[in-house]
This record gives structure tokens, C-alpha cells and sequence, in this order.
């Protein structure tokens, strides 16, 4: 079982003459009724609450969501990292307090939380 419930998406598209582009997703990767991510749907029975069977991972949800997100142009290189490659590689791209708020040990981690952010820069 994950510990971490969040789920890190980074993008790094660089090209000569169209700069770079960084896009980031941090994402609990929540599955969706809807787009059939349940092999046996949640439901109420009779014992209580039956959380289904989930059919994709959150690595799966959370690619698909940065897609959403960005657009598939971006998604091409999508790389999921685990939160201390990600802050390791890609911390100075998001504000500092997203590391306190994304501690799976720490206090202040809101249960419904989303991140995303995209920065474009081009020098030539």
C-alpha cells in the first residue's frame, strides 16, 4: 500500500527555438466512476461500505489527469517520480510550502488536494 497518496507528474519539454516548458501536476490520482476506473463499483451493502475494485492505478489516473490537464503534445514525456525525486529534481518550480503540505508524515496534508503549474521561457 502507498503511503504517499500523492501522485507527482512532471513534464521537461525543451526544443531549439520554442524554449522550454516545464508542467507539473501533484495529484491523489482519486478514481472516477465515470470514466471506469472500478473493476466492481463502490457500493452500501447490508455490512457497511464495499470500496469496489479498483481497475487503473494512480500512476495510470495521474498520467491520464495530466493529459487533461497540459494536452497530449505535453504528455508525450510525462515522467511519475516519487516525491523525493520530484522535489529533488523540480523543487525550485513549485512554492516551498508544497513540500510541508505533500508530507505523507506531516499534519498539514489536505485529504482533497491538487496541484498544477506550467511555466514556458524562451531566450532565442
Amino acid at each position: 500500500m502507498r503511503t504517499d497518496l500523492n501522485v507527482y507528474v512532471v513534464s521537461d519539454y525543451s526544443a531549439t527555438g520554442e524554449g522550454r516548458t516545464v508542467s507539473i501536476l501533484i495529484t491523489r490520482a482519486m478514481p472516477r466512476r465515470d470514466l471506469g476506473d472500478y473493476e466492481v463499483e463502490p457500493s452500501f451493502t447490508d455490512n457497511g461500505f464495499d470500496p469496489g475494485v479498483e481497475k487503473t492505478t494512480a500512476e495510470e489516473r495521474a498520467q491520464r489527469e495530466f493529459k487533461e490537464t497540459f494536452g497530449g503534445f505535453y504528455n508525450m514525456g510525462a515522467e511519475t517520480l516519487d516525491r523525493n525525486e520530484f522535489f529533488h529534481r523540480f523543487g525550485n518550480h513549485v512554492p516551498e510550502y508544497l513540500y510541508k503540505m505533500t508530507d505523507p508524515e506531516g499534519e498539514h496534508t489536505p485529504p482533497g488536494f491538487s496541484y498544477n503549474s506550467q511555466i514556458h521561457f524562451n531566450f532565442s
